[in-house]
């Protein structure tokens, strides 16, 4: 066998190892719950009058999650943030708004608190996921 060949027989043996060694890892890394869609909110105190939010559209890719808020089917403000395990926390960069909520293990409802600097509680019901 020539040098060439132990060469080359040698980088496919890296790189397949290497290539085990990255779906093995991965393999016990958990995939981010799916919860990008058109989402109903229930505000339970509204403070602040009409002029809360009536929707919210997530858009998500991973755990990485851009909530755009929507009063009429206008958008309002838009959040960025991240979900962790159950749990969504995201900002406006524009305005001082925050929020935070927990998912129901359905994956269909989030119960959590938006703050605008006033602290308002909120229900959040799917209404459809997203297309994929």
């Amino acid at each position: 066998m020539s040098r060439t060949h132990v060469t080359y027989l040698a980088m496919l043996a890296v790189f397949g190892a290497g290539l085990w060694g990255i779906l093995r890892a991965g393999a016990a890394l958990p995939a981010a719950r799916d919860i990008a869609g058109d989402w109903q909110i229930a505000w339970r105190k509204a403070q602040l009058g009409g002029s809360l939010p009536d929707r919210m559209w997530i858009d998500q890719s991973g755990r990485y999650v851009v909530a755009t808020l929507r009063r009429d089917g206008q958008p309002v403000a838009r959040l960025a943030g991240q979900l962790r395990s159950d749990r969504l926390g995201v900002r406006a960069n524009d305005r001082p708004w925050e929020m935070d909520a927990a998912l129901e293990p359905t994956a269909a409802v989030f119960h959590g608190t938006l703050r605008t600097p006033a602290e308002i509680g909120f229900d959040a019901v799917r209404i459809e996921p997203a297309a994929r």
